[in-house]
């Protein structure tokens, strides 16, 4: 249920693979594009013209259909200002955003965020706070050249949006909370275990305290 910052070039169909990811476990699938004009109001409201002509205001996706929500792909992240990313911080960290009065819970959200590597123009650094929020960093990098090759003639791959459609739910949101929750729970931990973690986190913090650079 942690977070995840994938590293890589574009054109790898990251959001395909997590648009399937989305449908296997029967969730909502939401894209934020980083754009270095977009403001926190556009990420949390939505607008639209009335039959009128006046201007309408409704909440965004992410708190309209919080609950429903599985998958959030922030592309290309470090395209968004520091304030604009602030917004995700308190959804990534307590699963829930709020909004004036309003508190929305996102109970089964897991954020996916991506950067660019290869463009440095009209990017930002991601916070250290922010960066704390990812339970991972993955690097993707292009596939070999016999599955690449295979992505090539196989008629499945010309038609991402057939191919997503193919992808069946295997689990429901709800369950994979209650599995988490177990795991927590009932799974035991030996003592010589948490000490390497402790040590593992420690060397994050100290390495050279732990000798790992020397």
């Amino acid at each position: 249920r942690g977070h995840v910052l994938l590293e890589g070039p574009p054109g790898q169909a990251k959001t395909t693979m997590l648009l399937a990811l989305s449908r296997a476990i029967n969730g909502r699938f939401e894209r934020f594009q980083g754009l270095p004009d977009t403001m926190p109001s556009d990420i949390l409201y939505a607008t639209d013209i009335s039959s009128s002509g006046r201007i309408k205001f409704s909440y965004g996706n992410l708190i309209s259909h919080g609950e429903n929500i599985g998958i959030v792909l922030i592309d290309e992240i470090n395209r968004f200002q520091s304030k604009t990313q602030a917004v995700f911080l308190e959804a990534m960290q307590e699963r829930r955003m709020t909004t004036g009065k309003t508190t929305t819970k996102l109970p089964h959200v897991i954020f996916v965020a991506t950067r660019n590597p290869l463009e440095k123009k009209e990017t930002y650094e991601l916070p250290a706070a922010q960066r704390d929020r990812f339970l991972m960093e993955i690097e993707m990098n292009y596939p070999d050249e016999v599955a690449e090759k295979s992505i090539f003639s196989d008629p499945d791959f010309q038609d991402m949006e057939s191919l997503v459609e193919k992808v069946r739910p295997v689990i429901e949101l709800p369950r994979i909370k209650i599995m988490a929750t177990i795991i927590q729970n009932q799974v035991k931990v030996s003592e010589a275990i948490i000490n390497y973690v402790h040590r593992i986190v420690g060397a994050t913090r100290d390495p050279w305290k732990y000798d790992v650079l020397k």
